[in-house]
């Protein structure tokens, strides 16, 4: 009886080259990592803020200091339902918020900067900048969508985020970089 070769294995095969690729790509060190059973010393430490949390809160105005990056808020207009000019806008049934806002680059290295650094929070609720509205509002300023901002420079712009018409009592958290290691926020009063 022949066997015939099927290339319904080619998938899992492929599976587990691209798992060791990527394995090797975020290999690191050599150290070898052990766990044991939590002591009281471990049990502490799961307490202490970790660097994803918030570190900072500053008002309108103030300028934030996180890591390389400052962050000044000049003003925040609410209860605005459109944005853009006649041409190219967007409205919403509920309201935009429009946060006025300088990032300053004091790091050595060009820095990317995107609307998804900034969330506005409401009470328990959390909302995410809108690119698109963020564009339309922003004529000549930096929308913040993917921009280069070099070393010791600065954009100033508008990020826009849509909110219920009740939304109020808003503070705005800032993160560097996508990955948002270093978070903090800014009281929009």
């Amino acid at each position: 009886m022949k066997k015939v070769f099927k290339f319904g294995c080619l998938p899992i095969v492929g599976l587990f080259i691209l798992i060791a690729i990527v394995g090797s790509f975020m290999g690191g060190d050599d150290t070898t990592t052990t766990t044991s059973a939590p002591t009281d010393e471990t049990e502490e430490s799961i307490n202490e803020p970790t660097e994803e949390e918030v570190t900072e809160t500053v008002g309108i105005g103030e300028t934030l200091e996180l890591g390389e990056a400052r962050f000044t808020v000049h003003g925040i207009e609410t209860g605005v339902t459109e944005v853009g000019n006649q041409y190219l806008n967007k409205s919403t049934t509920g309201q935009f918020v429009l946060v006025d806002l300088t990032f300053l680059n004091e790091g050595t290295e060009a820095v990317m900067t995107d609307t998804s650094f900034f969330k506005l929070l409401s009470g328990d609720r959390t909302f995410d900048a809108d690119g698109e509205a963020s564009m339309y509002a922003n004529d000549e300023r930096s929308s913040f969508f993917l921009e280069s901002v070099n070393p010791g420079m600065d954009r100033r712009g508008i990020v826009v985020f849509e909110t219920p018409a009740d939304a109020s009592d808003f503070i705005l958290e800032v993160q560097t970089g996508f990955w948002g290691s270093e978070k903090a926020q800014i009281v929009l009063e």
